[in-house]
């Protein structure tokens, strides 16, 4: 009986025992799995994060690593690092640490961001304390005698502004966990008794893949160039980001260099859109760029002794190539522009000046005045009829058309009209002008006289136009018609029958235009 009773103890103690092993494995199974959990899900995501644009590893923003006197002045235990200063991580072993120093009230966000800057994370609690609680952590005999926590990769649920204590003094001791020792946030500064300017980065999948140990980084300070050895990525992307940001220099300094000379070239030419861009005839621009420049305008025009001037031009390559210079336009009516006109030979006198269109009005221009001339334009925009030299449907107008007015001779109209007398042309039979089907000019047979300055009958005098005679001579001329007439009623401009016409035409005043080129 007695045995049996010491068999059932036994059997008891051995139930008990077997319970607590069982539920010590499921404890630590449990802790296992908690941080696998914590380096799953921050692995996860540092990975998210995706390859961020990194710093150098020796500059962090608004970080500061302490220097050589500050290590010393801060703990004595740091003197062991003065013959090898450290610094931002690259070589790696497991059981040897150098805690990363970041200002002395930086936060739970900055440390893990200055991690994830370098390539690494914030290192979870197992990577830190190894061996437990209570335990030393990995790196303890390089810990100043403070009262230190270290920013920890905490659990999905408190995953941010997790801490552990790594010196006794700090916490509830060595080794142990802490959420928001004293701090009012993660974004809050520790009391000046606290401190938690040291931070456990550990590596991630891509360094591990590279080599690197799991645990704390043991850093060593090295050249730029190592460092971009090892931190390949972030060199590789500071160097492509150098070269974009010298490739849009470039391309913003070409682009300007181009639109200067573009600038440059564009004032040099002379199309006459600006008075320094001053051409020396609208026949000029035409010839600049025969598709570009059709349209007909007002155009700076450099005339000699007259200077810049602007000055209305037919541009249509239409108008016999276009390229011709308004010189004088009559009204419907008046005798403004009569035979004896002193404009017809003063070279020094305008008129209406701003009148630089084709609407009928009177005025002369310095063209008339100062420019050497040699093909001369007439068009009659009231006649009512197109033909003429030229059939300018685009005008509505009968055109007169005479190339080489001065036998060939580059002239100044005021100098022509003040000099020349009786300077034919040719009968009007033979000028398109007059003869063209439909004409609106009167005719006589016999004696025809086509040209400028018709002086051989006193009272039918014309600067340019036609002169006729039934009687086979000068003398007693019956029909005119032109520019410029002298008849008795002292036109600018029109056709007149006094008797005896073999064709009849408008016979009235109308609108003339004088265009040279």
């Amino acid at each position: 009986m007695r045995l049996l009773i010491v068999l059932l103890v036994a059997l008891m103690c051995l139930i008990s025992f077997t319970s607590y092993a069982r539920a010590s494995e499921v404890e630590v199974e449990a802790e296992g799995e908690v941080e696998a959990e914590v380096e799953a899900e921050a692995e996860a995501e540092v990975e998210a994060e995706g390859e961020v644009e990194a710093e150098s590893p020796f500059e962090h923003g608004t970080f500061k690593h302490l220097r050589a006197e500050d290590f010393q002045r801060q703990s004595p235990r740091f003197k062991q690092l003065l013959a090898e200063p450290r610094n931002a991580g690259l070589a790696t072993t497991k059981d040897t640490a150098h805690y990363a120093t970041l200002d002395l009230h930086s936060t739970w966000a900055q440390a893990s961001d200055y991690c994830r800057r370098q390539g690494y994370r914030l290192c979870n609690f197992k990577e830190l304390c190894p061996e437990g609680e209570g335990q030393p952590p990995v790196g303890a005999s390089e810990l100043p005698d403070l009262f230190v926590f270290a920013p920890i990769r905490g659990p999905k649920s408190a995953r941010q502004n997790a801490y552990a204590a790594l010196t006794e003094g700090a916490g509830d001791g060595i080794c142990t966990r802490k959420n928001n020792p004293d701090f009012a946030t993660s974004r809050a500064a520790p009391p000046k008794k606290t401190t938690k300017s040291l931070v456990a980065c550990c590596a991630t999948k891509a360094l591990k893949a590279k080599g690197f140990s799991s645990g704390v980084q043991k850093t060593i300070r090295v050249s730029n160039e190592a460092a971009d050895k090892f931190f390949n990525r972030s060199g590789r992307r500071a160097r492509r980001a150098e070269r974009r940001r010298r490739r849009r220099e470039e391309e913003a300094a070409r682009k300007k260099k181009e639109a200067e000379e573009a600038e440059r070239k564009r004032r040099e030419v002379k199309d006459g859109s600006t008075p320094e861009q001053a051409a020396k005839s609208c026949r000029a621009v035409r010839d600049l760029n025969n598709d570009k420049y059709t349209k007909d305008g007002v155009f700076f025009i450099d005339l000699p002794k007259a200077g810049v001037t602007k000055v209305f031009c037919l541009m249509n390559p239409k108008v016999d190539g276009g390229g011709w210079m308004l010189a004088l336009k009559t009204s419907r009516s008046g005798g403004t522009f009569q035979y004896d006109s002193h404009h017809w030979t003063d070279s020094s006198s305008t008129l209406n000046v701003d009148s630089l269109n084709r609407d009928p009005n009177d005025a002369k221009f310095a063209v008339f005045n100062a420019f050497p001339a040699q093909h001369i334009l007439g068009l009659w925009p009231d006649i009512g009829r197109v033909g003429g030299s030229l059939h300018l449907h685009d005008y509505g107008a009968w055109s007169w058309l005479v190339h080489n007015f001065d036998q060939g001779r580059q002239t100044v109209l005021a100098d022509f009209f003040r000099h020349r007398s009786n300077h034919h042309i040719s009968h009007p039979h033979h000028f398109k002008g007059w003869n063209d089907h439909g004409h609106p000019f009167s005719g006589q047979g016999c004696h025809a006289w086509f040209g400028f300055n018709y002086l051989h009958n006193h009272h039918n005098r014309v600067r340019w136009g036609f002169g006729w005679n039934n009687e086979c001579d000068a003398h007693s001329n019956d029909v005119t018609g032109g520019i410029g007439l002298a008849r008795g009623l002292h036109w600018s401009a029109g056709d007149h029958i006094g008797c005896c016409q073999s064709h009849t035409g408008a016979n009235r005043q109308m609108a003339a235009q004088i265009y040279v080129r």
